[in-house]
Parts: structure tokens; sequence; C-alpha cells
């Protein structure tokens, strides 16, 4: 056993035993068919299916989506879990490109997802019956739907928090890269949802994600960000704040 499962998890989380009563939310019923795991590559999911391996659940398909708008870091993880787990990852697409769909309706806005439900309708196109396990933390168990039988979620039955899978990933080697350490979320680079620290972190250390961002956002009917600020007043923000922590340095 790792040192990360003696010091981080309790014997419980590593049996896989729910940590709270059993009528909770995140039992449903399984059905029979084929078990799919959907693996976005981040830390939650990418906890689940190296613990669901490690316990010698049956898997029978593994499926990420690919957006086109991943960190290059991204791909290289999957490659990496992909010889570490020995089995291949089924890579899904949209049948329209996203930069495709981006000039067709603009940014993604947070009532107006439909990012998500292309994601969506290429699961459905497998057109698989039975089980679909699903990377979702303890701590986020609010995101799990009602009524989904066939949907299942280790990690909350487990009792893993988010900070839980990125330990566990991390002390089997896996980094992203970097990723973590300028983002607590590594979906698309370009996300339009994500804060305005993440845009931030974006342009100051993936100066040519920026620039692709940049020139991405001259493609959008309107402004990147939820609260509709373009791209380029955000670059002005942070250019300032640049500026005005360099003569706060220089006048200590």
């Amino acid at each position: 056993m790792s040192d990360f499962c003696e010091q981080k998890l309790s014997d419980e989380k590593l049996a896989g035993v729910c940590g709270h009563p059993s009528r909770c939310n995140c039992y449903k019923v399984q059905l029979p068919g084929r078990t799919i795991v959907s693996f976005s590559g981040g830390k939650d999911s990418t906890a689940m299916l190296l613990r669901m391996v490690e316990l010698d659940y049956e898997i029978d398909e593994i499926v990420f989506f690919d957006t086109g708008w991943e960190f290059p870091a991204m791909y290289e993880h999957i490659e990496q879990v992909e010889k570490y787990i020995g089995r291949k990852i089924t890579r899904l697409h949209p049948k329209h490109s996203f930069d495709e769909l981006l000039v067709r309706y603009g940014w993604p806005k947070p009532f107006a997802r439909w990012c998500t439900c292309r994601k969506a309708d290429a699961l459905k196109k497998k057109q698989w019956r039975g089980n679909h396990y699903v990377g979702i933390a303890i701590d986020e168990r609010h995101r799990i739907g009602k009524n989904k039988n066939g949907y299942i979620h280790p990690l909350v039955e487990w009792g893993w928090t988010e900070a839980d899978c990125l330990d566990y990933c991390r002390s089997k080697g896996f980094a992203w890269g970097g990723l973590y350490n300028h983002f607590t979320r590594v979906s698309c680079f370009c996300c339009p949802l994500q804060s305005v620290y993440g845009a931030e972190s974006l342009y100051r250390n993936y100066p040519q994600l920026w620039k692709r961002l940049k020139e991405m956002d001259q493609k959008s009917k309107h402004d990147w960000m939820a609260n509709y600020v373009n791209v380029d007043a955000l670059e002005n923000m942070f250019e300032n704040q640049l500026s005005l922590w360099g003569k706060a340095i220089e006048s200590c």
C-alpha cells in the first residue's frame, strides 16, 4: 500500500465503504449490460479509474470525450494513464468541431452549455446498456442527479474528497505537467465558465494558449466570460496589476 493510502485515507475509504447512510443519493440501481467508465482526465475521474483497476472492477470500456480544446498536458496525461493501466482509452469526438460551433453559437454560457450537450450526445451514440461510472467526489455529490439508475459514483461510495483524489493520483506519479499547480479545474483551457483567477493563471503561465484564446475570442458572437468580460479587457487588467505590483516592489 502506498504512503498516501496509509496516511491520507482511512481503511474504510480504501475498502470502498460509503461513510454515510445507505439511503443517500450515491446509491443507484445497477443494470445488466456493459460497464463504461467516463474519463475526463481530471483528478477525480483519474483517481476513480486507477482505484477501480486496483480493485479489479469489471470494465468493458473507458471513454474520453475530446473537445479539441484540452490542455496539451492533458493529452500527455491520458497517454500516461493508458500506459499505467495497460489499456486503451476510447476517444469520442463531436460531429462538428468545437471551433466550428464557436463561430456558430459563440462561447458557451452558464444556461446555454452547448459544449456539455455535445458531450452527452456523443456518449449516447455509444448506444450501450449497462452501468456508467462517473468520477464525482463526495464533496461535490450535490451534482448527482436523481433517479439515474445505471449511473454509479464510486468516489462518493468510497467517501473520497477532491483533495483525496489529487493526493492519490500524485502518489501514483501523475502530475498533469503541473496544471494543478495553477488551476483548480483542468477541463478546456478556454472554458468561459472558469474564474478570473483561472484566466489570470492561463495568461501568466501559458502565453501560447492565451494567444490562441484571443484569436478564438474574435470568432465568437459575444464576449468570453459569463459576466461578459472580453479577453482584451482581462489582459489589460492583468497587465495593469503586474505594473502596479512591479512599482510596489521597486518602492520597497
